[in-house]
């Protein structure tokens, strides 16, 4: 089948030429008839750096040959060839030579073009596959931490800008009552999982909660491989009050979600989450970094692991009476974590 359709496309290019030629030859030897100068002859030029600029060298030469055996032809046959004389010939010839050439030339560097076009691209694809594979986890595909810091931090703090900013919440009031979501989030007794079945096994769950919690939250979330059997997910401008419900429904969707490690024995496996949102205060929201954030929600998690782990732990505050650190000075994430006077620990079991 691909050779037959190779066999017509050469056909068709074979045609085609051919009726360039016929046609190209028909209007020269009219202009030949009329006119009986010499030096109309260098019309042929024209068809001849045409397929010179759309096809290869072989259709050059022969539509060099069939322009002028068909000039030649009718010289001889009209009488013209006494008026042409045998010194216009070789300058025909020289001509025709000199048009062949030149369209050559244009052919192998329109060729050239399209090499370094292809290999143009093909580099882009491949610097693209580089840069990915850069970004990605080699296991689970998803995010690794390079990717966090290369560009989820410059997200959060664009997004911070757009807040802090009069001019820029006034043009861009798609940012306004919004926030992201940041959930830490931690496979709970992998550790005996990977003793139990070994660590292909161990590698598999990872894979598998992985699909699960890209299932569990909307497409364009960013789910991060934030570290062994870690997790960072953000959730790009949600509500905050949503805070809790998406949290809710990953843990639902975890934990009823069974996992084969073969075709008769499968393994229940829980996450532990400690979760919050950026910024916390909005009267205040430079008063945590989004590293500080992250923080925030590891030590949520952490006492989401001490009160039993399969259970999330959110940091809710109280109120928006903080204010602005004086000084650039930041509050201390264990201060405000263990102090409890401006947040609250709500636990999502």
């Amino acid at each position: 089948m691909r050779k037959e359709t190779l066999f017509r496309k050469r056909l068709k290019r074979v045609f085609f030429i051919l009726l360039i030629n016929v046609i190209s030859s028909a209007i020269l030897l009219a202009a030949l008839s009329l006119t009986r100068f010499p030096s109309i002859l260098a019309l042929g030029a024209i068809p001849i750096i045409a397929v010179g600029w759309f096809f290869n060298k072989r259709d050059i030469i022969f539509t060099t040959s069939f322009i002028y055996l068909a000039e030649f032809i009718f010289s001889v046959h009209y009488g013209l060839i006494s008026i042409i004389q045998t010194q216009t010939i070789v300058q025909g010839i020289f001509s025709y030579s000199l048009f062949t050439i030149i369209a050559i030339i244009i052919n192998i560097i329109r060729s050239m073009n399209r090499k370094i076009h292809a290999l143009n691209e093909e580099l882009i694809i491949k610097n693209k596959e580089l840069e990915d594979i850069s970004i990605r986890d080699h296991l689970t595909k998803l995010y690794n931490r390079r990717y966090a810091h290369e560009y989820v931090y410059d997200y959060a703090n664009n997004f911070l800008r757009q807040l802090t900013t009069p001019e820029a919440r006034k043009r861009d009031s798609i940012f306004s009552d919004k926030v992201i979501i940041v959930v830490l989030a931690d496979i709970d007794n992998f550790k005996l999982i990977n003793d139990a079945y070994g660590h292909g096994i161990g590698d598999r769950v990872l894979v598998a909660v992985s699909e699960r919690l890209t299932a569990a939250v909307r497409f364009d979330d960013i789910i991060i491989r934030w570290g062994g059997e870690e997790f960072l997910l953000v959730c790009n401008l949600a509500k905050k009050e949503f805070l809790e419900h998406i949290v809710s429904k990953i843990l639902y969707y975890i934990r009823n979600s069974k996992i084969y490690i073969n075709n008769d024995v499968s393994i229940e496996v829980t996450l532990s989450f400690g979760a919050t949102y950026f910024p916390l205060f909005d009267n205040a929201p430079s008063l945590f970094t989004f590293d500080q954030t992250i923080l925030l929600c590891d030590k949520a998690l952490y006492a989401s692991k001490q009160n039993g782990r399969d259970q999330a732990s959110c940091i809710i505050p109280k109120s928006d009476c903080l204010n602005e650190p004086d000084g650039g000075a930041q509050i201390s994430v264990d201060d405000f974590f263990m102090s409890r006077e401006h947040s609250t620990l709500h636990v999502i079991k």
